[in-house]
């Protein structure tokens, strides 16, 4: 896997990590929830198979999350829908003929990555003028 684009979210593998594109100058990826999104879409599971063929149940055409991967230069679509008659979603991979239920929770995981929550703004640099103290300061030493 090359690159996983969700939501409003775009990461491509650089080596063995991960980053964040569309980062602006003020901002820097949160690694960890960068990670936990990738754990979450590399180890997603399925509770069935629901078979081969496509059933109106399943409004597929109106997913409720869409996303892809980048895997071996192939684009690979995920689409989740909510089941209009029971409690779960479906999935649908772009390259397997099967339909999959999924857990409602691990969809709503999944719609809980937006932008936001993995970018923080940078702290400002430090500025050495602004460690010493003013005139009207006293300065700070260490007790003897």
């Amino acid at each position: 896997m090359k690159e996983i684009t969700i939501n409003d979210i775009k990461l491509v593998q650089n080596n063995s990590a991960w980053k964040l594109q569309g980062l602006k100058e003020d901002e820097d990826a949160i690694t960890e929830k960068t990670e936990e999104l990738v754990l979450k879409i590399t180890t997603l599971g399925f509770a069935d198979v629901l078979g081969t063929k496509e059933n109106s149940d399943y409004s597929l055409s109106h997913p409720a999350l869409d996303f892809s991967v980048l895997i071996d230069d192939k684009n690979v679509s995920y689409k989740f829908s909510k089941h209009k008659k029971e409690n779960h979603y479906v999935l649908k991979v772009s390259t397997l003929p099967f339909y999959f239920k999924i857990d409602e929770i691990t969809v709503k995981e999944l719609l809980g990555f937006k932008r936001e929550v993995l970018v923080k703004k940078k702290s400002p640099p430090v500025n050495e003028t602004d460690l010493k103290p003013q005139d009207d300061q006293p300065a700070i030493t260490s007790p003897d």
